[in-house]
């Protein structure tokens, strides 16, 4: 099977995606600031399965813009033992809606955690999941996501970014922090999209 336009299908699955299937833990994190988080989450075990996503890991992979919320994948499997030493960890304090700026998400899908990226030695799901989620996001959701998909994934009205790279200096001028060869990691996530197996051209 060859895939001729990557963008295409994004956009196809992006509109059939629905973010709300996701159970939702609400919480307030002291944080002082967007890295003081960050420490946080790498005292957390690293048995414990998680995943940052959404602005929080878009901040991470390509800077742009701020969002006072963030959002953490927390895998079935994890005990309620290991759930509790995230909250404690983060010293997280459960709130109602309003008040909320940390979210524990209970994914309706484990592919979630496929192609799994650390970026500043934090678990973080893959550019295709986030992207999703991103765009999701109220707001300003789409913006980020745009940008996300221009500088960093390279899918855009269906052809690839032409910087060979797939990178961009965000809006402080540093470039998103990659661990692997950006074009095999677009061709790795977006074949869980479709299916295992064929090649693809992106």
């Amino acid at each position: 099977m060859r895939l001729l336009d990557a963008g295409a299908i994004l956009d196809f699955w992006a509109s059939r995606y629905d973010f709300k299937k996701n159970i939702t833990h609400r919480y307030y994190a002291p944080a002082r600031s967007f890295d003081e988080l960050i420490e946080r989450l790498r005292t957390l075990p690293v048995d414990i399965r998680y995943a940052l996503t959404g602005p929080a890991a878009s901040l991470l992979a390509a800077p742009w813009v701020r969002f006072a919320t963030y959002h953490l994948y927390v895998a079935p499997a994890v005990t309620p033992t290991e759930r509790g030493s995230i909250v404690e960890k983060l010293d997280l304090r459960p709130v109602d809606v309003s008040g909320a700026n940390l979210i524990l998400l209970d994914p309706y899908d484990d592919g979630v955690f496929y192609g799994l990226q650390h970026l500043r030695d934090v678990p973080v799901v893959c550019n295709t999941q986030m992207y999703l989620d991103v765009i999701s996001h109220p707001g300003r959701g789409r913006e980020q996501a745009e940008y996300l998909r221009e500088h960093v994934l390279g899918f855009w009205g269906g052809r690839a970014h032409s910087d060979p790279a797939g990178l961009r200096p965000g809006r402080d001028g540093a470039l998103p922090s990659r661990e692997s060869a950006p074009m095999a990691a677009r061709q790795d996530e977006l074949s869980f999209a479709i299916g295992e197996g064929g090649s693809y051209d992106l």
